[in-house]
């Protein structure tokens, strides 16, 4: 349905003295009580929507956009009635470790050092208070610094160390940033230590932060609510149950409930950020409340500001990854736009309508919350309905609901307590409306075109009813998200200014000498560490002036002195930091280091990935060097699985500055040391298959010191021949499999958008993957099933191909499943549909690629996501062809 074709109407008419909120959906009935002395004492307080900075690194690339972009984005996060208007911004205290997309710097690397100014979460938290002076704030660690225990599995050995490591990080915040924090979580996802709540608590109201209130146990609350039964001081301490992707279907929520503790998701959707991902978005903030009375949500992550290829890519309220280009995905932003039908008209302190009493399911699938403001002046009612297929998140898995379109009537009596507000009761209202679904898409319109996209009449009722009235009737679509509100200053729209171009390949030649810096502990450009933590520091350069004098200079140190306590299992190599592109192949690398004792190993990558799993890794210490796959263990070497190794001819001096190098081009590798080749082009061949980033790093936690950084293209596969080429009005389309272009470059021929509507849509030509036929084909045979292009049509079931639409851009290959099969292509490049007859087949062999990844900086569709020995070799994408119509042999397009 067109927003053109939707009626609603709010109609200003008597009603009962008090307050009463009837439906359609449940019996009317009035509720006595909910006002008293003109506070609704027995209704559940609203406590807000926000979104996460870290767990970990997702603001890291938002350091580095021109300011006038960087002030854009974050406008559209925090000010207030503009963009998500967010009511809370929950940050990661950092800890030297990886957590998720990397790693931020503790405040403590050890024990005798405190530095308040490392990292950018004490920048994000003063930008979003100059934009929202009355923004809550919320602090939690995924990791610690190794000196806080003796036992790197568990932080809450030493608590008095740990209070105090905490209790410096909220201090630090008032003391030296003047930010008061609102909430402190405990650990993440990680599990709780009911010793360590308790001590928190004392610790923290005997150092004047009383007002500061514990969140337990950013987990799952079977992990919690059970161990809590009887614990009365436990539940006390505890301020806020605060859960993860909490599923409104568990059975545990009885328990959690009679704690008397208000609930939060205090982590939710993990979404990728199109349609679906604000769909999922709306639908938990509203079904979290009504099925489980939970009253504060908080969206990982705030800006996806992390490069393709580090955990769970653009799973955010907006994505931000190019500062080269200055680009950001202003264009639709829907999660931003579904996240203002709540924020930007009920506030932390408003007040739910108890369900059944305005809050409530709607008959036909969906969600409808009612909130009242603290002086009872004014409403908002927040309708929500999402179907299943477009409804699911990354996680729970979703229980099975059937969506119809439906009249949506309600209504909402407040009380006249004034003369001031009967004068004041003139009906006014506004209904801002989304449609998440439909073909032509709405986010966030207002709707104030009177009698075509609504009607309003009203009238000032007698002061003697002491009530004012507001009828409301909305017809709900699926995929409709509707607010109507008699708050009538709140509710804008606000507008990109700054509208770059994309452009997605990171900028080669780089050079980086990390002395220009007008800073110290920070971050270097476009550099994301993934573990450790690799900081700008003022240095003795080891060289003198004439006068003798030392020169010094800024370079990056690793600075964190010891393996830190890891949220996840990451202690197997060493620190490491990464730039670039995960599509990378064939580059040179050179870097200028220090050695900081005689055993550690400095290392430099191509082709890896965050983990420092994969790709090629040359490192060096004070006598001999390796040549590896992967990244430097920790524990040494394994001579046996090294590609190459040797003893250097001259010892490193650890006071001089040395240079190491690496090039990878398909099979070849070139390495060297100071200049000098200990490995050529012709000595060893390495495997293909591998992409990825550029990587420095250290076999240890060590002081290992870059002092610069140069990376270029190797190589002639960084040019394409033939990458727009003109399409053949009416001839035939077919799809193909076949090389990947490589090193982030694309041709249009592999150029494909996975759309939220589960279509494949070439961008080149603008049709959609189809399956032709189906049923007629002879799925014996070892033709397999056609595919061809044809125009996209929304609701047409051959073009639909379900998927996991986050994980399909991230770190695991998905099933793209049409009704008639999956999305498969064999070894010698067909491409069909799979057949079960009685195995598996994809045109008539059961040896096929059954699963893809999308990469979205080159928007392919790739049969591996980094290096896989059963692909064969180097990853293969999913082209379009089209056959001339002289020969249906030759192509105007190619796939490469």
């Amino acid at each position: 349905m067109s927003v053109k074709r939707l009626f609603v109407s709010l109609l200003l008419c008597p009603s009962l003295v008090g307050a009463a909120i009837t439906n359609n959906v449940t019996t009317s009935a009035n509720i006595p009580g909910l006002f008293v002395d003109g506070v609704c004492v027995d209704c559940p307080r609203f406590d807000g929507v926000g979104a996460i900075s870290g767990g970990g690194a997702t603001s890291r690339l938002l350091v580095d956009y021109p300011p006038d972009v960087q002030a854009e984005i974050l406008d559209f996060l925090f000010l207030p009635n503009f963009g998500a208007s967010l009511h809370i911004l929950k940050v990661e205290i950092g800890g030297d470790s990886y957590s998720t997309d990397g790693s931020e710097s503790s405040h403590m690397h050890s024990q005798d050092d405190l530095n308040l100014s490392r990292g950018y979460e004490w920048w994000l938290l003063k930008e979003a208070k100059k934009r929202n002076p009355h923004i809550l704030t919320y602090g939690l660690p995924w990791a610690f610094p190794g000196w806080v225990t003796d036992d790197v599995k568990n932080p809450f050995q030493h608590i008095d160390r740990l209070t105090n490591y905490t209790l410096q990080w909220v201090k630090g915040a008032k003391e030296v940033h003047g930010i008061d924090i609102d909430y402190l979580g405990i650990w993440n996802e990680r599990g709780t230590n009911r010793e360590y709540v308790l001590a928190m608590r004392k610790v923290l109201d005997a150092s004047g932060f009383n007002n500061v209130r514990l969140v337990v146990n950013d987990g799952q609350p079977k992990d919690l609510c059970p161990l809590m039964v009887n614990d009365t001081e436990y539940i006390n301490t505890a301020d806020i149950l605060g859960f993860h992707y909490p599923n409104d279907k568990s059975g545990v929520w009885p328990i959690c409930s009679s704690f008397d503790t208000p609930i939060w998701a205090s982590e939710e959707s993990s979404s990728y950020d199109d349609l679906n991902g604000a769909a999922c978005w709306a639908r938990v903030m509203a079904s979290h409340y009504v099925l489980n009375n939970m009253t504060g949500n908080i969206m990982w992550n705030l800006v996806g500001s992390y490069a393709h290829g580090t955990g769970w890519y653009a799973s955010s309220m907006l994505t931000a990854v190019q500062p080269w280009s200055g680009y950001y995905e202003w264009e639709q932003m829907p999660v931003v736009w579904a996240t203002a039908h709540y924020t930007q008209f009920a506030f932390p302190g408003w007040r739910y309508m108890p369900v059944g009493k305005g809050s409530g399911e709607l008959a036909q699938g969906g969600y409808y919350m009612t909130l009242v403001s603290p002086d009872q002046k004014y409403f908002t009612v927040i309708v929500v309905k999402i179907s299943r297929e477009h409804a699911p998140c990354t996680r729970p898995r979703l229980w099975n609901w059937s969506t119809q379109d439906e009249v949506f009537q309600i209504t909402v009596d407040l009380p006249i307590l004034s003369e001031a507000d009967e004068d004041s009761a003139d009906g006014e209202t506004q209904t801002w409306y989304s449609n998440l679904e439909q073909e032509d898409t709405v986010l966030f319109q207002k709707l104030d075109n009177p009698g075509v996209l609504s009607r309003v009449s009203s009238f000032v009722k007698s002061s003697k009813l002491g009530v004012r009235s507001y009828d409301i009737s909305l017809n709900v679509t699926a995929g409709s998200v509707f607010t109507v509100t008699n708050l009538m200053q709140a509710g804008n729209k606000g507008t990109a200014k700054v509208r770059n171009k994309p452009d997605a390949r990171f900028p080669l030649p780089y050079y980086d000498d990390f002395n220009s810096y007008q800073c110290d502990n920070c971050y270097s450009k476009y550099l994301s560490d993934q573990m450790g933590a690799f900081e700008i520091h003022f240095i003795d350069d080891g060289n003198t002036d004439k006068n003798g004098e030392l020169w010094q200079r800024r370079a990056l140190v690793q600075s964190a002195p010891q393996v830190p306590v890891g949220w996840q299992g990451t202690t197997k190599n060493g620190p490491m930091t990464v730039v670039g592109m995960t599509e990378w192949e064939d580059v040179g690398l050179q870097v200028s280091f220090r050695l900081p004792d005689p055993g550690t190993f400095v290392c430099i990558s191509t082709r890896t990935d965050q983990f420092w799993s994969n790709g090629v890794s040359m490192c060096a210490n004070t006598s001999s060097w390796f040549l590896v796959y992967g990244g430097a263990p920790m524990a040494g070497f394994d001579t046996k699985a090294a590609i190459a190794h040797g003893t250097l001819p001259a010892s490193l001096r650890q006071d001089y500055w040395h240079i190491l190098g690496l090039s990878t081009q398909g099979h070849q590798v070139e390495a060297s040391v100071n200049g000098d080749v200990v490995v050529g082009k012709d000595d060893v061949s390495i495997r293909v298959g591998d992409s990825g980033f550029v990587a420095l790093g250290a076999s240890a936690y060590a002081a290992v010191q870059f002092g610069h950084i140069h990376i270029e293209p190797v190589g002639p596969n960084w040019a394409v021949s033939n990458p727009s080429p003109t399409t053949q009005a009416g001839a035939t389309w077919s799809m193909q499999l076949g090389l990947c272009t490589a090193n982030g470059l694309t041709t249009d021929a592999e150029r494909f958008e996975v759309t939220s509507n589960w279509q494949i849509k070439h961008l080149a030509s603008g049709l959609c993957v189809t399956v032709v036929n189906e049923t007629m084909h002879d799925f014996n045979s070892n033709q397999g099933v056609q595919l061809t292009l044809q125009k996209c049509v929304h609701d047409n079931r051959a073009q639909r191909f379900w998927h996991d639409y986050t994980w399909l851009r991230n770190d695991r290959l998905m099933s793209l499943q049409n009704d008639s099969g999956d999305l498969c292509a064999t070894r010698d490049g067909k491409v069909s549909l799979t057949v079960k007859t009685p195995n598996v087949t994809c045109a008539g062999t059961e040896d096929a690629f059954l699963s893809w990844a999308l990469y979205p900086n080159t928007q392919q569709l790739r049969n591996t996501f980094g290096y896989d020995p059963s692909a064969g070799g180097r990853a293969q994408c999913l082209g379009a062809v089209q056959a001339k119509e002289s020969d249906e042999d030759e192509f105007l397009v190619e796939t490469i």
